[in-house]
């Protein structure tokens, strides 16, 4: 299949992958809003939100941080809690994991439920 044309078949992931393949990387623990947040304090972290239906959607490191506040803070859910998506804006949340790749950056994929 053409990388390019990849979209998210089902949660969770088991694998990542750009426009130009696919990437190392194995899926580490679900993560909330503290170890985030850690994350951002250490230095680089990219962002990836998975939606059924769409192709991965990477977050350009220099927007991380408007990216964070504005659209993942006020939809994520902490991990092993019971939610109802009605208790979140718009109705949709993210559960947040730590990936480890080849790279240099931490890897925070955002699975989207709505």
């Amino acid at each position: 299949m053409d990388p390019e044309k990849r979209i998210v078949t089902r949660l969770p992931l088991t694998e990542l992958w750009t426009d130009s393949g696919s990437l190392k990387g194995v899926r580490g623990a679900s993560i909330g809003k503290d170890t985030i947040i850690q994350f951002l304090r250490e230095g680089r972290v990219r962002f990836v939100v998975a939606d059924v239906g769409n192709k991965l959607q990477w977050i350009p490191e220099i927007e991380c941080f408007d990216f964070w506040k504005k659209e993942v803070s006020p939809h994520l859910a902490e991990p092993e809690t019971q939610i109802q998506l009605e208790q979140f804006p718009s109705n949709y949340c993210f559960w947040a994991s730590e990936w480890q790749a080849d790279d240099e950056h931490r890897i925070v994929v955002l699975e989207k439920a709505h």
